[in-house]
């Protein structure tokens, strides 16, 4: 287990930019995202391009507090079951979260599937003051474990990876997070695997669009901030081969998703062409990019334009009828409406009936409008994301009690 961590850790040592292929899309503003695929067992690279540039990690953060809390249990200074009383801190982060109240008792347990399910800020927030004793406390507990581990290019500054600039990290370094989550607790895995939180009388579903989507996908976590772009550490199986595959810094989920699938057939067909390296160790700040991350995604969800009219859109009704299904959420209500429209052209003579719907949210301080269709039975909503993720489409089946919670994440 340890054999296979430090051997991929070494087999990383100085990859750079464009160390592999060069096949993989650039987003809108020239960017062109980091991608990293590994055999989980043996910790070979298979495919890698950009592996070591520098990236903001967004919620892919809460991989490391997931880390360091298993490792709080492992030890017996923690247990699942043991309380925790919300601080006023950890029920103000902003969104995503799970919309703990201030002095709500949660357990443990229920802190890390509302993270690692629903990527709640909050829950995160709540573990790191728990373990940590403040939340500063635990960012440097997090350092260190990176240090430990081998993350070299990784730098935390938080617990959930809310925006800050000072808060970084590489494919490679979030390679070795979760190989070291799969090989150190494989009894905990099942957690990145989850499809609903429920805690209480709410429930939100998870947020990670890899699940269900390619076959033998099983885990681990996405993430998203204006600046980061949108990230994903995946792992699948497939033949008895688990790999673990990386995407920072796609334009949209749909490019995070095309770029994942790319990943994992590639892996399993054996890759790309990788040069073998036998540095050691204390030689990898030798491979690392120095071009600093991009400050704002451009052309995305995040570049909504100062003039949208709020009240000339559609406005959410009182309740959403039957089982909806979200094809994305946009900075222009008329993309919106475009995605509606094109996603029910797709879904043509394989589903029936449903409404398009229009609905204002705000994540992270930005607004999008999500696209739904609404008043589906709870097999066309099935149906539907299973014609979708065959497109290799975004798409979310909501049940009737998480379309009308205001609380839940839609993403």
């Amino acid at each position: 287990m340890r054999k296979a961590i430090f051997a991929f850790v070494l087999g990383l040592c100085t990859l750079v930019a464009g160390l592999a292929g060069t096949h993989s899309a650039a987003r809108a503003d020239g960017v062109k995202p980091a991608r990293l695929v590994v055999d989980a067992e043996t910790g070979k690279v298979l495919v890698a391009d950009r592996a070591n540039l520098p990236w903001y990690p967004a919620s892919l953060t809460k991989l490391m507090t997931a880390y360091i809390t298993f490792s709080e249990v492992a030890a017996g200074r923690l247990s699942l079951s043991d309380t925790i009383a919300v601080s006023a801190e950890a029920a103000a982060q902003p969104p995503t979260k799970f919309g703990f109240r201030t002095g709500q008792k949660i357990t443990v347990e229920q802190a890390l599937t509302a993270m690692l399910v629903s990527s709640a800020n909050d829950a995160a927030y709540a573990l790191a003051e728990r373990i940590g004793g403040s939340a500063s406390g635990f960012v440097d507990r997090m350092n260190a474990t990176a240090q430990g581990l081998g993350m070299i290019g990784t730098a935390f500054r938080n617990p959930n990876g809310l925006p800050d600039n000072a808060q970084m990290t590489t494919a490679r370094d979030m390679a070795v997070l979760a190989l070291a989550l799969i090989h150190t607790f494989p009894d905990r895995y099942s957690m990145f695997g989850l499809r609903q939180v429920t805690i209480g009388n709410r429930s939100q579903p998870t947020v990670n669009s890899l699940l269900g989507a390619y076959p033998g996908a099983d885990g681990m976590k996405t993430g998203f901030t204006c600046g980061s772009g949108y990230n994903m550490v995946g792992s699948a199986i497939h033949g008895g081969q688990r790999l673990v595959a990386v995407v920072l810094g796609a334009h949209d989920r749909g490019q995070r998703m095309v770029l994942m699938r790319s990943l994992f057939d590639s892996g399993f067909k054996g890759g790309e062409t990788v040069p073998n390296t036998t540095l050691n160790i204390a030689m990898v700040p030798a491979g690392l990019e120095t071009a600093a991350p991009p400050t704002v995604l451009k052309g995305s969800d995040c570049a909504a334009s100062d003039d949208i009219d709020a009240e000339n859109t559609d406005a959410a009704p009182a309740h959403l009828p039957g089982w909806g299904v979200i094809f994305g959420s946009f900075p222009d209500p008329n993309v919106a409406r475009q995605a509606i429209g094109a996603s029910q052209l797709k879904l043509k003579g394989g589903v029936s009936g449903g409404r398009p719907a229009v609905v204002k949210r705000q994540f992270e301080g930005v607004t999008r409008y999500a696209a739904l269709l609404v008043g589906l039975s709870s097999n066309d909503a099935g149906e539907a994301c299973r014609m979708m993720w065959h497109r290799a489409q975004y798409c979310l089946a909501l049940n009737p009690t998480v379309l009308n919670d205001p609380h839940a994440l839609w993403r």
